[in-house]
């Protein structure tokens, strides 16, 4: 019999190889934030998977943000526009512009609207990138927790 511990490491690094791999890469930060724990409690232990706090907008969307302010939402488009290969062009006062769709938009000037309304994602529903799989993996591994303990037990 292999250790429950043992099988649930085996399912984490399951989880996390197929996240990675449904992950839509550009800089690669979000899919390079996906890990998982084995946590041992006193009564129980759990597998814990995670990724960046933001990590669930991969399949929903980012929706509109009430709170006011940017908190570096502005720098991280940039940073995602330049590594998507967007065309830019620099303004006089160093602000970088990028083509999307027929406007041209700063990050700042992109945030805003993604702020106000969501992203495209958001507004249109989301999609699956990695649920289904993962549930279907979750599943199997309810059916695997029982069947190894059902060969440790000697009648």
């Amino acid at each position: 019999m292999i250790s429950l511990d043992h099988l649930l490491n085996e399912y984490g690094k399951k989880a996390v190889d197929l996240i990675k791999s449904k992950v839509p890469v550009v800089t690669g930060k979000t899919r390079d934030s996906v890990r998982y724990e084995v946590v041992k409690g006193q009564d129980k232990i759990s597998l814990l998977v995670y990724g960046r706090p933001f990590f669930k907008a991969v399949e929903t969307g980012r929706g509109p943000y009430k709170q006011g302010g940017y908190q570096e939402f502005d720098k991280r488009l940039d940073e995602w526009l330049r590594e998507k290969g967007f065309p830019s062009k620099t303004s006089k006062s160093g602000v970088t512009y990028y083509l999307v769709g027929d406007q041209w938009m700063s990050g700042k000037s992109l945030a805003y609207l993604i702020n106000k309304r969501g992203d495209e994602k958001y507004r249109s529903g989301g999609v699956d990138v990695y649920s289904n799989e993962l549930n279907l993996l979750i599943e199997q591994l309810k059916q695997d927790i029982p069947q190894e303990f059902k060969k440790g037990i000697k009648v």
